[in-house]
């Protein structure tokens, strides 16, 4: 765990000195390496908004009527997590920043992601009582591809901040799957179902722990939902979720 957790700093520091204070969103860059430790600038900070209410209750996703409790797709769906959250509607400068993180190999916009979910969710995620954070896992073949997982690199600056314990041995993904994001609802369902796998046990003479998945986009809830039953299946109390971005879509 000590050699997981230098190694996960070495790469932040890293990352600082490759990519010093740039914002992943405008691409604006620090003279100063360190002067912009969280990455976002103060310009990209006024104009680009994280969801604010009014938000579905069960999943985070941003509505037009402040009347409403649920969004189109949670009222008429069973998810299997119990509510989750996002920061940002996953479009503009955002959507482009999440596409270098799993594409470019900008490794560094995770561990920014990761400590904003914490600035804006830590609260959210203390009355929630979580006890262990997850990371959504890639497929071996998709890892070797990236040479990181986007969601484990968030949530373990996620865990850092809000000190909980993370773990990326507990969920696994031993089938790859094909690519999801020119799926339908029903289609991802039928291509996720049995795609992960988990070591997750409980003591039955304890009770069950919370747990907050992390991922870094939120589409249908798909993946979402099949990691939740997975862990719910095994013994897990109540699971939530948080991504960085979720879109707008039913």
């Amino acid at each position: 765990m000590k050699l997981r957790r230098f190694t996960r700093v070495l790469f932040h520091f890293i990352g600082i000195l490759l990519y010093p204070g740039i914002c992943p969103f405008c691409g604006e860059v620090s003279t100063d390496p360190f002067s912009q430790q969280d990455g976002i600038c103060p310009s990209c900070r006024q104009t680009i908004r994280t969801i604010g209410d009014p938000y579905c209750l069960k999943c985070g996703k941003p509505l037009e009527d402040a009347g409403d409790e649920y969004c189109p797709d949670c009222e008429k769906t069973h998810h299997f997590f119990d509510q989750g959250r996002a920061l940002y509607v996953h479009e503009g400068p955002v959507k482009d920043a999440v596409y270098q993180l799993k594409y470019g190999g900008r490794r560094v916009y995770g561990e920014i992601f990761g400590e904003e979910l914490a600035l804006q969710f830590g609260s959210w995620i203390a009355a929630r009582h979580i006890d262990l954070i997850i990371p959504i896992p890639l497929h071996r073949k998709r890892y070797r591809e990236r040479g990181y997982n986007q969601a484990s690199v968030i949530a373990h600056a996620l865990a850092d901040k809000c000190r909980i314990v993370c773990r990326d041995d507990l969920l696994v993904r031993p089938s790859k799957t094909r690519r999801l994001k020119t799926m339908g609802r029903d289609k991802r369902k039928d291509a996720l179902r049995g795609a992960f796998r988990t070591e997750f046990r409980t003591d039955p003479d304890r009770q069950k722990p919370n747990i907050l998945l992390v991922d870094d986009i939120y589409t249908t809830g798909s993946t979402i939902d099949e990691a939740a039953r997975t862990l719910k299946a095994a013994g897990a109390g109540k699971v939530y979720f948080l991504t960085f971005t979720i879109g707008r879509g039913q």
